[in-house]
């Protein structure tokens, strides 16, 4: 009997345990609100474009990174400049992790390390009112990732990749209105 009631508390324990986003928590609650709350959200509204799906999500800053979540989870973190981490997209559900080594990554799935992709360092060059484009190839990769800044220097697009056999993940920020 004795053992069994040191037993529950200890595994109480266990279960109180986990990561968790608190902001992108509050944003996922906020979106199963009824549409009353879309104009708050409309400043954090983005679209993520996978194998021809659109994925309406929501940023959201948290200490180092930014994530991308919908009204069910975390999709993707957006971590010193590269995206880190992917849920949901390759088959089977696995998880896509990528590592930066220098200008090179270390692509994961699941967490067995998938394959070492030789990278390119950034070009970047101006465009139109004063964004700029960010560029770096990859050769094993379908396409180069790419970060577009619009004048104030504020992300727009990014579109990375997550493993060498698949196409890049587009994320594009959502118009707010003619000034965005």
């Amino acid at each position: 009997m004795i053992r069994v009631l040191l037993f529950f508390p200890a595994l109480l324990g266990l279960v109180a345990c986990s990561v968790s986003f608190p902001q992108a928590e509050a944003i996922i609650s906020l979106v199963r609100k009824p549409a009353t709350v879309d104009d708050a959200l409309a400043p954090y509204r983005w679209e993520l474009t996978w194998l021809g799906d659109v994925i309406p999500v929501y940023a959201v800053a948290v200490p180092g990174a930014t994530v991308f979540a919908n009204a069910d989870e975390v999709l993707v973190v957006y971590a010193d400049g590269f995206v880190s981490k992917a849920s949901g997209f390759l088959p089977y559900g696995r998880e896509a992790t990528v590592e930066r080594d220098g200008e090179d990554f270390l692509m994961s799935i699941n967490g067995s390390r998938a394959e070492i992709v030789r990278c390119q360092p950034w070009t970047s060059a101006e465009v139109e009112n004063g964004g700029v484009l960010r560029l770096q190839t990859c050769p094993e990769l379908r396409s180069p990732n790419r970060e577009s800044l619009n004048g104030s220097g504020e992300i727009r697009r990014l579109v990375f990749s997550i493993h060498p056999d698949y196409p890049p993940l587009e994320l594009v920020k959502v118009q707010e209105g003619p000034e965005s």
